[in-house]
């Protein structure tokens, strides 16, 4: 029988919130990026994010305790005594202590000048009869007009929002 070895609440919490990513990375496990998420490389359906993980096969995760207890097969004490760096106390990095990168700011995409595609898409997926979109004194024309609809790019439409067509509505009064 295993021996009991009792962990104060404190070490509990440093051992549920301990980088996944840096811990398997300091066992030698390699990780593939998917996304915002890590998988692991000799299984594909485990994710790993911060101190959480799932695995999508048997649909169950957790905290980096519970991980290490499915992925090691180790007992809630190994587990923990791993976590916390095992008799030499080292502690691996808390994923709360990760920076977090940059957000960037929203931009709406760069106008393209061929308008074919926003009539296409009006009238085959939106159904808007053809009159409605080419006659100069309907709204979908004016917003057109004024550059609150529009194609990007990659012939993607952009729609600016609502504030932006009262805009265009107001000039035009």
């Amino acid at each position: 029988m295993a021996q009991y070895i009792h962990f104060t609440d404190e070490q509990k919490r440093q051992a549920a919130e301990v980088d996944l990513e840096e811990f398997l990375r300091q066992r030698g496990e390699k990780l593939l990026p998917s996304g915002r998420d890590k998988r692991l490389d000799r299984d594909h359906s485990v994710t790993i994010r911060g101190c959480k993980w799932f695995d999508h096969d048997s649909r169950q995760g957790g905290n980096a305790i519970s991980f290490v207890r499915w992925f090691y097969n180790y007992s809630y004490p190994e587990a923990v005594k791993a976590l916390l760096g095992g008799e030499q106390g080292t502690i691996y990095p808390s994923a709360a202590e990760r920076e977090k990168p940059p957000q960037k700011p929203f931009e709406l995409p760069k106008a393209n000048t061929n308008m074919r595609r926003i009539f296409a898409y009006l009238m085959k997926h939106r159904h808007i009869d053809r009159d409605v979109i080419a006659y100069d004194d309907t709204i979908v024309h004016q917003m057109i007009e004024c550059v609150k609809v529009y194609p990007d790019g990659r012939l993607d439409i952009i729609f600016g929002g609502g504030h932006l067509i009262e805009e265009c509505l107001e000039k035009e009064i």
